[in-house]
């Protein structure tokens, strides 16, 4: 999967935006819905990431070998790469927000990469100043979307 990647970009950022967008327009229920995400990452990328994954199913999924493209791509986000970081988005934004409803009026996302929460929940998160630190290539990515 690497052969195509540029090597100054915040891989783990990417592929979790990747992973909330992908279940944002694929899955139902929706654990934790990111319509931001795909504008955010941008559809260069995501059609970029999608064949990279689908494109390597030798390695992602061998047990698929004839499968449609599609079938590929969706076994390889949900076994291996959206569980981790949707249960983590999901974890964070409810654990989140039961702390502002209890009066905490500032957060530190460390790495938070391409995360929109503050985006998607203005409803509670206009309380809470959040402080979001990730490494220079990140930051610089980031300020560059």
């Amino acid at each position: 999967m690497n052969s195509n990647l540029d090597p100054s970009a915040p891989l783990a950022a990417h592929l979790a935006a990747y992973a909330r967008t992908y279940h944002t327009a694929h899955d139902a229920p929706c654990i934790c819905c990111d319509p931001l995400a795909r504008p955010l990452l941008g559809d260069a990328e995501y059609h970029r990431i999608g064949n990279l994954l689908a494109d390597d199913r030798a390695v992602f999924a061998p047990e698929l070998p004839d499968a449609p493209r599609s079938a590929v791509l969706a076994q390889i986000v949900h076994t291996l790469l959206a569980p981790a970081p949707l249960a983590m988005a999901a974890f964070t934004e409810s654990a989140l927000r039961a702390a502002v409803r209890t009066g905490v009026r500032q957060c530190v996302l460390l790495r938070a990469g391409l995360d929109t929460l503050a985006l998607r929940r203005p409803d509670w998160m206009a309380d809470c100043a959040v402080f979001k630190l990730d490494p220079p290539a990140a930051q610089a990515d980031k300020q560059r979307r």
